[in-house]
């Protein structure tokens, strides 16, 4: 944490010493104008510019050097800091004129402002944040105090409370700042350490070296924890030494010192380790008894502190020790031990399967070796001899043995077919080897390695078989785990993607022989990314579980699929469900309904309730592709056309969806340069106040006239723009265009005109992620242009109130905090609660057009308007019918007591120059 915190403060610091140095300069030139003081002036200018050079050039070392963001580095900034705010507080003092209200007035509010704005800037580190404002503080203060009128009283207790404030707001953001640190830095560790865990399983699935897998581990361990200096030794076949593994970090010279030291008590961590086969703590090496004859080669070697667990293979056998030193003193954590324990774990398994490979691979040359299990039959294949290994891992006497057939070890894993090859493989060649699965005489299974051979007799006929075998049952344990590993989601425990390829090409070749259609659904959560943003990772990863779970429920009694999990987790929120074999095509679409269903269901997230939904794209073998490739592309296509239509949906793939799919592509990329050339353009429509048939409201509605393809509705943009996050930089300019257009209104039409602006929830939060809070660069922005935050009205859905994390709420507080307000837009097509507008601050609601389009005196939408009138006034909102379209509807809605209309009845979305005629 101390390091992320450093190298915030050194990254972002570029920003306030530029700002603090230009804040003095203005502060300078502002106290000149004031025409005295000319000395005083310069004088403070020539501390407070060289303290920001000063400050500058340190920081650009620390970012152009990329020093370790160690405790140290952080103490230095903290002092800079400091000697900065000593050198600000000066201003008091040399600049602070008695008697001159202008003066103190200027000093006063850049003091202020410069300890607000170290807030921002410093909030990461509350210490570094106290040290900038201790020194201007308290000087300003008691400089206040010390003119001793009312003026100054007045401003001292002024300056105090709101300085208090600022304070208290940096705390919290303090607060949200390290627990977003944690929370990044906690994630990332978790995929290190995926990845690293796969990749040593993929070395041990394909066989690497020994020396080079014990090498990756040590190495993967390392780049996890920098601090860390890994070490791994082995047994030698005595039992007795400890020789050298892998440990690339530490000197040679250490390496060569210990290899071949005898194992015992007393002797080092890892000699101790290997010894009683329990893990060592070492925290300071330099007092502790076990490396009193060891204690100077550490010292040489710059090592402090040594833990050390030992290596174990499947029955507990002892096989070496790992080791982990540090350069400094240290016990370890919880999540060391952890990591201790994991890698002992590849270690042991990866020194396991080597050994176990080697045992097979020398069977043939060690045939006559008595601890290989061996039995000896007669041409009829009767046994005749046994050696006391056979007994020993069968359970058989070699008397309940001999003159009975071998295949009283059948398991019943194996077909007939599998027995009739290895006769025959016999007959022909008289050599027979493989993996066979057989059965104790306690029932228990076991795998091995068998070899039969045939002796033959002077004619040439058959004398003996004699089959020899080795028990591999610990190494196909292995292999099952590293396979699992390899074909299977670690999160939902699903078949991944590689495994849900080779299923669905085997379903196809099934499908096919039967001439019995296929049905591929491609499954992706709407709105889980919010999740993830809101709620952290571990909370989606929570969803994910869950709903694998649910799909899998979807189809375990479906009659489609009988031997295998059709269900499989392409990564992130993306699923597939394989129906093979179909006999009725109406299962499909009674599956996809029952997996909508079940995915809208509430998420139980431990405290937290999340909603999501499905969108789910069907096709079908053969009718759409007969190859693979081609059938996830359709089902893909399928997918995002339910997305567009509303999500929550399935939909059937159609030839028309691959062009649509090209359009969209490049639509996508003609928007990405759509802002930057200015093809974007507003229209207004005017919002009718129903009581007195003004127009003192107007919504901001974007076009996008496209250079070849004409007008593109927004409808068809938005979605794109949202996916691609271009939203972002759109919704920004739609702000800006608007609320310039709204400080020209209120000077022209109306001092209290009002605009408003629709906001996306994915600007919503993004907000949460990027370096700068979008809410507030808006309320900046309308500060600039002199405008209060009652000009603009922001626009949501009722979707976005379903967040019940702080993320949304604190937004919806700063909208209100600055006096902007919140309209809640097609109010009624959503989740509408109650509870969200008592718990959100919402000033409008607007009654959905759908809702309005159908008024008549006996209608049902009649009923639904009026009671959304009441109640919203019951609350104190004001209500904005959309959709108004006839003198009808307008004279049902004025009885009602609706408070504005918007609609082609007073006036279709038009350019600024004919609202301006309009309103006239």
């Amino acid at each position: 944490m101390q390091a992320e915190i450093t190298q915030r403060l050194y990254k972002e610091a570029g920003v306030s010493e530029l700002t603090g140095m230009t804040l003095a300069i203005l502060l300078g030139a502002a106290i000149l104008a004031t025409g005295e003081s000319d000395h005083r002036v310069y004088m403070w200018l020539g501390l407070v510019i060289p303290a920001y050079v000063f400050r500058t050039v340190f920081t650009s070392a620390f970012n152009k050097n990329g020093f370790a963001p160690t405790i140290d580095w952080l103490n230095r900034f903290r002092i800079l800091t400091t000697l900065t705010s000593i050198v600000w507080s000066t201003a008091s003092l040399f600049l602070f004129l008695p008697n001159n209200t202008l003066n103190q007035s200027i000093i006063l509010f850049t003091l202020t402002g410069l300890l607000a704005g170290a807030a921002l800037s410093y909030a990461v580190d509350i210490i570094t944040l106290i040290c900038f404002f201790l020194p201007i503080l308290i000087v300003l203060i008691s400089r206040l105090i010390y003119e001793a009128t009312t003026t100054t009283y007045v401003m001292s207790s002024m300056v105090l409370l709101f300085l208090i404030f600022i304070l208290a707001s940096g705390r919290r953001m303090h607060k949200t700042l390290h627990e977003n640190i944690y929370l990044a830095k906690t994630y990332k560790d978790g995929e290190e350490r995926e990845k690293s865990h796969g990749e040593i399983m993929e070395m041990l699935a394909n066989r690497a070296p020994l020396s080079e897998t014990l090498e990756a581990i040590v190495t993967n361990l390392e780049k996890q924890n920098p601090k860390m200096l890994c070490s791994i030794l082995l047994l030698d076949p005595d039992g007795k030494h400890l020789l050298h593994g892998s440990a690339p970090s530490l000197p040679e010279s250490y390496n060569l010192a210990i290899n071949g030291i005898t194992i015992g008590h007393g002797v080092g961590s890892c000699g101790t380790a290997a010894f009683t086969a329990q893990r060592i703590i070492v925290e300071d090496i330099q007092s502790h008894p076990y490396w009193v004859d060891y204690k100077e080669l550490a010292a040489k070697a710059s090592l402090a502190a040594c833990w050390s667990e030992p290596i174990k293979d499947s029955s507990g056998k002892v096989l070496g020790s790992f080791a982990i030193y540090h350069r400094e003193p240290t016990i370890p954590t919880e999540k060391d031990i952890k990591l201790i324990l994991q890698n002992a774990y590849l270690a042991g398994m990866s020194i396991e399967m080597l050994r176990n490979s080697q045992e097979q691979l020398l069977a043939a040359m060690l045939f006559d070796n008595s601890h290989e299990s061996m039995i000896v039959t007669d041409a009829d294949q009767l046994t005749i001899a046994v050696n006391s290994a056979f007994e020993n891992i069968t359970g058989y006497s070699a008397k309940e043995a001999i003159g009975k057939n071998p295949n009283i070890l059948k398991s019943g894993r194996h077909d007939n077919d599998f027995y009739q090859e290895l006769q025959q493989q016999l007959k022909a060649t008289g050599k027979w080897q493989g993996e066979i699965w057989n059965r104790k005489k306690d029932g228990s299974v076991y795998a091995e390695w068998l070899r039969v051979s045939a002796t033959y007799k002077k004619d040439g006929t058959v004398l003996n078989y004699i089959g020899l075998s080795t028990d591999v049952t610990k190494r196909k344990e292995s292999e099952e785990i590293i396979w699992r590993q390899a074909n299977f989601d670690m999160l939902t425990g699903l078949p991944n993607r590689h495994m849900f390829h080779d299923r669905i090409t085997q379903e196809i070749k099934k499908t096919h022989r039967a001439k019995l259609p296929l049905a591929l659904l491609f499954v992706d959560l709407d709105h889980f990314k919010e999740v993830n943003d809101t709620l952290g990772h571990p909370m989606g990863d929570l969803l994910l579980k869950e709903a694998a779970a649910r799909l899998v429920s979807c189809v375990r009694d479906s009659d489609t699929v009988a031997h295998m999990n059709p269900v499989s987790r392409l990564g992130g929120d993306e699923f597939t469900i394989v129906l093979g074999e179909l006999r009725e095509l109406e299962s499909v679409e009674r599956i996809a309904q029952r997996v909508l269903s079940r995915i809208a269901e509430p998420f139980q997230l431990g405290e937290e309730i999340a909603y999501v939904s499905a969108s789910v794209g069907i096709t079908m073998y053969p009718t759409d592709s007969m190859d693979v490739d081609t059938l996830i592309k359709n089902a893909d296509q399928a997918m995002y056309a339910a997305k567009q239509q509303g999500r929550n949906r399935f939909c059937y793939f159609t030839e028309s969806m691959q062009a649509l799919a090209q359009d969209r592509m490049r639509l996508a990329n003609d928007l990405r340069s759509a802002l930057k050339n200015k093809q974007f353009h507003i229209l207004y429509q005017p919002i009718i106040d129903l009581a007195t048939g003004q127009i003192q409201k107007a919504e901001a509605l974007i076009r996008w006239q496209h250079p070849s393809k004409g007008l593109i509705s927004p409808a068809e943009f938005i979605p794109i723009a949202e996916d691609t996050g271009l939203i972002v930089d759109i919704g920004n300019w739609v702000f800006q265009e608007a609320a310039n257009q709204v400080a020209l209104w209120r000077k022209s039409l109306h001092p209290d005109f009002q605009i408003s602006i629709n906001k996306s929830p994915v600007q919503f939060y993004n907000a949460t992620s990027s370096k700068e809070n979008t809410h507030v660069n808006w309320v900046h922005y309308l500060e600039q242009l002199g405008l209060p935050g009652q000009s603009i009205t922001v626009e949501i859905t009722e979707r976005l109130l379903l967040d019940t994390s702080n993320t949304i709420r604190s937004q919806l507080l700063e909208f209100r905090d600055a006096g902007m307000q919140v309209s809640l837009d097609d109010f009624g097509t959503g989740y509408s609660s109650m509870s969200y507008l008592k718990k959100f601050d919402i000033d409008y609601i607007k009654i959905d057009q759908s809702f309005v389009q159908n008024l008549d005196v006996q209608s049902d939408d009649l009923a639904l308007c009026e009671a959304i009138i009441v109640m919203a006034h019951k609350l104190n909102l004001k209500v904005v019918a959309e959709g108004v379209e006839t003198q009808q509807q307008l004279d049902l809605l004025n009885a009602a007591g609706c408070d504005f209309g918007q609609g082609y009845f007073f006036s279709r979305p038009i350019p600024v120059e004919e609202f301006q005629k309009l309103v006239n």
